[in-house]
């Protein structure tokens, strides 16, 4: 409830800035404010000052400010829109979008001053294969500085990466955990019309502490808000990068969660978390993933170049089988180390031996695996697919006759069967002859056991007034640029309006994400 009145008020503070900014600039032109309107339609409610009507109208889409003459014909008469200067006209008419901008260079040092909560310039996952995996960059370096540009919060991150000029690499400069600087030139891929590195924000706070909805199987279970996590599925987490390798296992496994954690009074706690019962307008699913146990990429000077090459097929580590790359780390995980591989390379079975414990993050991080060329899958225990007889490592050929053009083909298919069954011709390998198999869509119980990792947030402080002005003016041209920015997208076609920009609505969903992220959050966003 708060949340939803905070976003009122949050829209209805842009608005009335913004009208205002459009009211200020007729008054001081000398033209005449007939309405000053909160909302569109009839009246509801306000008054009347120096013969303008100030209101708050039924719609509360918008607003507007109507001045005297904006629709007459002829000759203008003092006091009308038309009878002001060129230059007054244009300033009146770009009044809101002034005040709004005066809005963000007022309010920004004042956040800064108090002390504004934002996601951490520190690397989360590093996508394998990517323009930061290719230059060496790794999970848990800390941005200093992307293409000369301080960077003190992630999106710095990002913004400074998406306007850096097309086709040209940008100077990285990081810090890794044990304080060592690194420096990389990095040339970001095209993605969807911006530019990208292949780094995620960070998702997880190094106090690993969890963040648990009060309606959902953890919180039964008697986790609490600030409790810290020790174990998940068997994975003992200690870093963040370990609680996000543990956390992509466990949902993967679509299986009922072990849990251990720590309470606020220090109490060591476990519980197993069930998983979710499927709700009535859930999308039917057949409970198959694709198979990415495929080698496409080892990262330079790594101790697995050479042992390991693309193409390979990693069927198990230590005994235990391998579909995703979350079932290769949490393998190493549970061990310390890299235990025994069993690699299929070309029609051969190899085992390769373990590697010792040094540096198990990065040997992690060296290793790209990704899909097969063909359509194979991977099954969820005990779901459709496997009751009708399907087996990991079978590719799908066709479905229903058609052929299969990618995973997201067919789960449009899958959803869009509508209770009835699919007819899948699938082959496998050692075996000459297709075979076809019946499998009927269900909704499944999902493994959503109602806690995440608190985000790695740290407060952008400024010691002093200046600073934080100066904070706040380096915030307002980063955005100026990024607007432009995005116009140049929308005009060259690099990006499509419908992905790039929003009306009331957006706004308002956002409004609502932010207001529940806090007040300081909401005000920034605003």
């Amino acid at each position: 409830m708060l949340e939803t009145l905070l976003t009122i008020l949050g829209i209805g503070l842009l608005l009335f800035l913004h009208e205002m900014g459009h009211f200020l600039a007729a008054r001081a032109a000398g033209v005449r404010v007939e309405v000053f309107s909160l909302g569109f339609g009839p009246r509801l409610a306000g008054w009347e000052r120096h013969g303008t009507d100030f209101r708050i109208s039924l719609f509360p889409i918008g607003g507007y400010v109507r001045m005297a003459g904006e629709e007459q014909q002829g000759t203008p008469r003092p006091g009308e829109l038309g009878a002001a200067s060129p230059g007054w006209r244009f300033l009146i008419y770009s009044g809101g979008i002034l005040m709004n901008f005066a809005f963000a260079l007022v309010l920004f040092p004042v956040l800064f001053r108090i002390g504004l909560p934002m996601p951490a310039p520190v690397a989360g996952a590093v996508e394998p294969g990517g323009p930061a995996w290719e230059a060496g960059l790794r999970e848990g370096e800390r941005f200093l500085s992307v293409a000369g540009r301080r960077t003190l919060a992630w999106q710095h991150v990002v913004a400074a990466v998406a306007l850096a000029p097309a086709g040209e690499a940008v100077d990285v400069v990081t810090r890794d955990p044990a304080g060592a600087r690194h420096e990389y030139r990095i040339l970001p891929r095209e993605d969807g019309g911006l530019r990208r590195i292949g780094v995620g924000g960070p998702l997880v706070h190094p106090s690993l502490r969890a963040v648990v909805a009060e309606d959902g199987a953890a919180w039964e279970a008697g986790l609490r808000t600030g409790d810290r996590i020790l174990a998940l599925h068997g994975l003992a987490v200690r870093t963040p990068q370990e609680a996000r390798i543990a956390f992509e296992y466990a949902l993967l496994r679509s299986e009922p969660l072990p849990l251990e954690w720590e309470s606020s009074a220090g109490r060591r706690r476990s519980a197993v978390l069930p998983l979710v019962p499927p709700a009535e307008d859930q999308a039917p699913q057949i409970g198959i993933r694709e198979l990415r146990n495929r080698v496409v990429a080892v990262r330079r000077a790594s101790p697995l170049e050479g042992r390991l090459l693309p193409g390979d097929e990693i069927l198990s580590a230590g005994g235990e089988v391998v579909l995703q790359p979350a079932d290769l780390a949490a393998a190493c995980l549970r061990r310390g180390h890299l235990p025994e591989l069993r690699v299929q390379r070309a029609g051969e079975i190899l085992f390769l031996e373990e590697v010792p414990e040094e540096g198990l993050p990065e040997l992690l991080a060296d290793l790209a695996l990704d899909t097969h060329p063909e359509l194979r899958v991977a099954l969820v225990p005990g779901g459709p697919a496997e009751r009708a007889g399907l087996r990991t490592g079978d590719t799908l050929l066709r479905v229903d006759g058609r052929p299969v053009d990618g995973f997201e083909e067919l789960r449009r298919t899958v959803q869009a069967a509508a209770g009835r069954s699919l007819r899948f011709l699938v082959a496998a390998s050692g075996e000459e002859e297709p075979r076809s198999v019946e499998v009927r869509p269900e909704a499944m119980p999902r493994p959503d056991y109602g806690f995440a990792f608190e985000a790695h947030e740290e407060p952008i402080r400024s010691d002093s007034v200046g600073e934080a002005v100066l904070l706040g003016l380096g915030e307002t041209r980063s955005m100026i640029l990024e607007i432009f920015a995005t116009l140049r997208g929308l005009l060259t076609g690099e990006l499509q309006a419908e992905d790039s920009i929003g009306g009331i609505v957006t706004i308002a969903t956002a409004t609502h994400a932010f207001a529940e992220a806090g007040l300081l959050q909401l005000l920034f966003f605003l």
